[in-house]
């Protein structure tokens, strides 16, 4: 591919689109990679980190990450990073974030004078993503998504699951009450073996250990808010939810 195709414009969009990232984007949530939509089917990640990162999944080396054109070496900072990629490059990344290192990735749509998040993929929830990171059906692999609640009550551990396997469109509601190694749910989570779960907010001893079994087995761990967690539409979201299938 021609190499002015995977360039970022002229010095004058790229100060735009900096001031539009560090003012808007430079945040980055934990454990997640976003990628930006450019015309031609280029995309492109911004971040000293994430483009390392992403640099040796697809180059196997850091060679391909430039600067902004209005920086240089000595006075860049990590948000003058970058690196684009073709279209197949972007699948190959997106395939390893989201499969193999378990983590989330967001893909952002230029809109006029802004930038707008319009796909979201995570271990447990590749629905966006699915015709991109798979070429056949004999290539899925299991994307279960888990949602855990966990109560103190007096001195035993209760423990809510429900789990959801998006291939086979199957719910699993269980309760159960655990001792304080969580070894019933270590045994679930290894028969069920999703690649995420939800969790509340509350802390805790107790939520830590769980935490830690979750990363144990390599699932990616998500933190709901308070208010999320405890939402009193949690009916009609599910009608909502069971619709989609």
């Amino acid at each position: 591919m021609d190499k002015d195709k995977l360039k970022l414009g002229d010095i004058n969009s790229q100060k735009r689109f900096h001031q539009y990232f560090v003012e808007n984007l430079k945040d980055r949530p934990p454990n997640t990679f976003r990628f930006f939509e450019r015309p031609n089917n280029i995309y492109s990640v911004h971040g000293k980190e994430e483009c390392d990162f992403v640099a040796k999944i697809v180059f196997k080396s850091v060679s391909g990450v430039k600067i902004l054109g209005f920086s240089d070496i000595s006075s860049a900072l990590p948000s003058h990073y970058y690196l684009t990629l073709t279209r197949k490059q972007f699948e190959e990344a997106s395939r390893n974030i989201l499969l193999v290192k378990n983590y989330r990735l967001e893909l952002y749509i230029n809109n006029k004078n802004s930038w707008n998040l319009e796909y979201f993929g995570s271990p447990g929830n590749l629905t966006q993503f699915e015709d991109l990171i798979f070429s056949n059906k004999d290539g899925i692999v299991g994307t279960g998504m888990l949602s855990l609640k966990f109560q103190r009550v007096g001195n035993e551990n209760k423990l809510g699951i429900v789990s959801v396997d998006t291939n086979n469109y199957e719910f699993l509601v269980a309760e159960f009450l655990d001792n304080d190694f969580f070894a019933e749910l270590e045994s679930i989570l290894v028969g069920l073996s999703p690649k995420e779960c939800l969790v509340n907010s509350t802390e805790g001893e107790f939520n830590s250990k769980i935490n830690e079994i979750l990363e144990r087995n390599g699932i990616l761990v998500t933190v709901l808010d308070k208010k999320i967690a405890s939402s009193k539409t949690w009916k009609s979201d599910l009608l909502q939810d069971l619709r989609l299938f």
